[in-house]
Order: structure tokens, then sequence, then C-alpha cells
């Protein structure tokens, strides 16, 4: 198989698709205001996005797509969902940033892969207007009616093997004139969730239980008004603590960009570390993250896929469509 990542963010797909020994021919992060048809379309244009692919991905090869590009087998890609979000209170249907949805598609279209694969928040499926007419889910398959077949389903990070409850939408595709193929997402077995305390190292745990800020991370700390506020090294109160405490043998909440405002709950109460939701998440435990604000750090962790729920499904499909 050959397989192409479209919106790269930070790493997510491109691990998986490695954890899933699936050969990678190039990544794909498009700016807003060009169109997948324009030749000039492509490169990286996220300058923090693009070190931490380079730094990880030494060996995997960076350029922009072309039309004239061979036909791949797979592209995988998980477009901007804020315009989609729930948490967002500004999520609308003509959000700035829904029209990356709609460029994945047309890629799709213009480069012709045998199977596609999309990540999204569910929010996408409610994204209609009554009087502007269908939602832009309808909007974006009507792009691919003529072109591909697919299969689309929610589904729980939990049920297949993940440490966190992480509800995302998965869109699948097989271009049309192919062998009949039953749906990989259909036939996926469900695995069972795994706990805090079988993914997190416990040397890793202790290190972060006893670990004090130092002048670096304390900086991180420290609000506009210049009192100390919560971080990803700091403590919490107990009256701050809520439904939202971690036990080590319990299941993990959704990971988000704030989850360091959220806490562990082993020998002390404490707030997450971004190596621990780094892991959390999927990534190695060396994985590269440069060394900026909490905040930050924590949105480059969170802004892709559970790349356990990831990798299982990849080698599903590859499995799948190898048969």
């Amino acid at each position: 198989m050959k397989a192409a990542v479209f919106y790269a963010t930070y790493g997510h797909w491109t691990q998986s698709l490695l954890n899933a020994r699936i050969p990678l021919t190039y990544h794909y992060q498009p700016r807003l205001d060009i169109d997948p048809s324009n030749e000039q379309v492509g490169w990286i244009s996220d300058p923090l996005a693009k070190q931490i692919l380079f730094m990880n991905f030494p060996n995997v090869e960076f350029r922009p797509p072309s039309a004239n590009d061979e036909a791949y087998d797979l592209i995988v890609g998980s477009p901007p969902c804020v315009g989609f979000s729930r948490a967002n209170p500004k999520a609308r249907p003509d959000h700035p940033l829904n029209k990356h949805t709609f460029n994945f598609f047309k890629w799709v279209v213009l480069n012709g892969p045998k199977h596609f694969l999309m990540e999204m928040v569910p929010g996408i499926l409610k994204s209609g207007d009554p009087i502007l007419g269908p939602g832009i889910f309808s909007q974006c398959l009507s792009l691919i009616r003529n072109y591909y077949q697919w299969d689309y389903a929610v589904m729980n990070a939990a049920d297949y093997g993940a440490a966190q409850t992480r509800e995302r939408l998965y869109i699948w595709g097989r271009r049309r004139g192919q062998e009949h193929l039953e749906s990989p997402l259909a036939t996926l077995e469900k695995r069972g969730c795994s706990s805090i305390q079988e993914v997190l190292n416990p040397d890793l745990i202790r290190y972060w239980d006893g670990r004090k800020p130092d002048g670096k991370q304390l900086l991180n700390l420290i609000g506009k008004n210049g009192k100390r506020i919560a971080g990803a090294w700091g403590s919490l109160t107990e009256k701050k603590i809520g439904n939202r405490t971690l036990k080590p043998d319990g299941l993990m909440f959704t990971i988000t960009s704030t989850s360091v405002r959220d806490c562990l709950h082993y020998s002390t109460q404490r707030l997450l570390s971004i190596p621990e939701l780094k892991v959390l998440m999927g990534f190695p435990v060396g994985y590269f993250i440069p060394p900026v604000n909490a905040g930050l750090a924590s949105k480059i962790v969170a802004s892709g896929v559970d790349i356990r729920f990831a990798s299982y499904l990849l080698e599903h499909i590859k499995m799948v469509l190898e048969a």
C-alpha cells in the first residue's frame, strides 16, 4: 500500500500510519486561501507543525502534492474541526475553517486514491441550515458521489483499546469500479478500553508526582496580572477537582487542549503533565514537542486522532484491502 496524509497537523496520522506499517509518500498541510486544484498548494505553512514533523519523522518525505501524482492506495486526514465542535461557542455552518473539509474531498476527487479515510467531530452531522439547504456533511459527500462509495460511523476510541473516551466521526470511501468490498468500519472488532495505569509508565507517574516547577515552567504559570495560574506542573485545590479527578485504574476523559487544567489522582493530586498527556494520546515517550507554554503544548498533543485507535483501524483496513 502507498499512503498520503492530507492535513498532517502535528503528526497524529503520521505516527498511526507508521505504527500500522503503511508506507507514507508525502504530508500536506494546506493554507486556507488556496484551492486544491492550484499547483502552488501544498507546502506546510505552519512553522510549528513543520518543526514537529521534520524532527519526529526524518525519514518521511515532505513535499507538495501535484495533480499529476500517481493515485494513492489510501489518503487519510483530519481537517480543522473548530467550525463543527460542540466545545467551540463560535462554531457555525459558515465558519471560514470549514472550507478545509470541502478541500479534503476536492483533493480526493482530484487525486483519485483507491480509498480514503477522514476523521471529524460528530458535530458536522448536525451542521445544516433549514434556510440555506442541506447540511455541510451532505454537501461534502455530494462532491464525491459520482466517484466513490462510502460508509461512515461515529466511533469511540475507548471501545477499541484507547485510554480515553473520544467520540469521532470516521468516513471511509472506495473508488467506484473496484470489486465490491464490505466497509472496514463495519467489520472492526471492539477491544475494550485501556486503563491509565496500563498506559502510563509508573516511573513517569512518580517523576511528575515529585516534580517541582523550574524557572522556565513557572513563567508559563503566571497570568498577565502577575498572579500564579493553573498549568501543567501546578496543583489543584479540592474545590477545583470536581468530577474529572482521574484514578490510576480509570479511563481518561476526552483529551483536549484544556486537559492540563484537570488532574491525576495518584499519590498526590496535581495537574496532568504534557509528557503524560502525550503518552495517553498514543505518542511515543520520546516524541519531540517544542519548548512552548503548557496551553500550546496541550493543543499540539490533543489536536488529532487518538493514535492507539487510529493505528488499530489502519491495521484493520490494511488487512481487509490486502486480503
